[in-house]
């Protein structure tokens, strides 16, 4: 029989057969689903590329998979043991008598096991579709879920008409908050710095004497240096059209606006840092197009440039604010 092509997996797959223990249950039939399995084949339970099955040891189970193996059949079945639940093994809920004829190495044992795996792969494959209801997914049953927690976070108070749920908490992290963004706006190059120096102005002065100590309560100066009070978000190398609809006043510069409003404290500052490259242009005729001011309009010929442009949190609350008036 032709054995599968073992050079086709996935660096993710080739850890879940080397290394299965690294890997919960829930995690490794989402890869299988996404990188092995035939498109359905998990919901009906009539699988053909993967097969999974409970570990019949009766030893304490270190992890929730126990072994994993690709069976040389067609296109190749993806075996996986696991330790959690099922009609036998140390998890399951059967009678000893049970458990005990299904650890046995003899005819029988392989027999009972083989009748009973049938109802175990639809027993994971019904559990797992129900996990995927609780859990974040980009495909299949619950898919949906993550664009509505984020229609739910960034819709006004007024217009909610349900509770948000674990939408209405904020994330408390650099990396969260990246990772929001560039899913919600299909970007991969976002980067949050919330640990960047800036300099911050003192709201009051420090006088000479009594208990101030040099370097230790006394600041020489009006500002001090701090790290730690501003969030930079980094968009990394866009070009001019894709850069230009994040900037103050446009379409996805209002959803940044408040989708950053309500993940980041009122009084954070922040600042979005674009490097926006400009490809050469020829000399602009007037009346060819449509000029608008500071955006597609110059005065001569312009050559192929990068530059980084920011723009403050101030400047997106500003032109909302003009935007509600107008």
């Amino acid at each position: 029989m032709k054995q599968p092509n073992w050079s086709k997996l996935s660096d993710k797959l080739t850890t879940l057969h080397d290394k299965p223990w690294q890997f919960g249950l829930f995690r490794a039939i989402n890869l299988l689903e996404h990188e092995w399995a035939i498109q359905g084949e998990l919901e009906t339970g009539l699988s053909q590329r993967v097969l999974i099955t409970p570990n019949k040891e009766l030893g304490f189970p270190a992890a929730d998979l126990k072994r994993s193996r690709l069976i040389a059949q067609k296109r190749g079945l993806f075996h996986i043991e696991t330790n959690y639940s099922g009609l036998y093994g140390a998890d399951s809920a059967m009678p000893h008598y049970v458990l005990e004829q299904t650890a046995a190495d003899d005819i029988s044992g392989e027999r009972t096991r083989a009748f009973l795996d049938i109802f175990n792969h639809q027993y994971y494959c019904l559990l797992y579709q129900t996990w995927k209801k609780s859990q974040l997914n980009t495909a299949g049953v619950g898919a949906k879920q993550f664009d509505e927690l984020l229609d739910a976070v960034l819709s006004s108070h007024q217009s909610r008409d349900v509770n948000a749920g674990v939408a209405g908490l904020k994330t408390t992290s650099a990396t969260g908050i990246a990772n929001l963004l560039n899913e919600e706006f299909g970007l991969e190059q976002i980067h949050v710095d919330d640990s960047c120096a800036h300099w911050q102005a003192l709201g009051s002065h420090s006088s000479l004497g009594a208990n101030s100590v040099l370097g230790e309560s006394l600041i020489l100066g009006e500002q001090v240096l701090v790290s730690g009070g501003k969030v930079i978000i980094s968009f990394g190398d866009l070009a001019a059209n894709d850069a230009q609809c994040f900037f103050p006043g446009e379409k996805k510069g209002q959803r940044l606006l408040k989708l950053l409003e309500n993940q980041l404290p009122a009084d954070l500052p922040w600042a979005c840092r674009f490097n926006v490259h400009y490809q050469q242009k020829p000399i602009q005729t007037l009346g060819t197009n449509a000029i608008k001011l500071g955006f597609d309009s110059y005065i001569g010929s312009v050559f192929e440039k990068q530059i980084v442009q920011e723009f403050k949190d101030s400047q997106y609350k500003k032109r909302a604010a003009l935007a509600k008036c107008a």
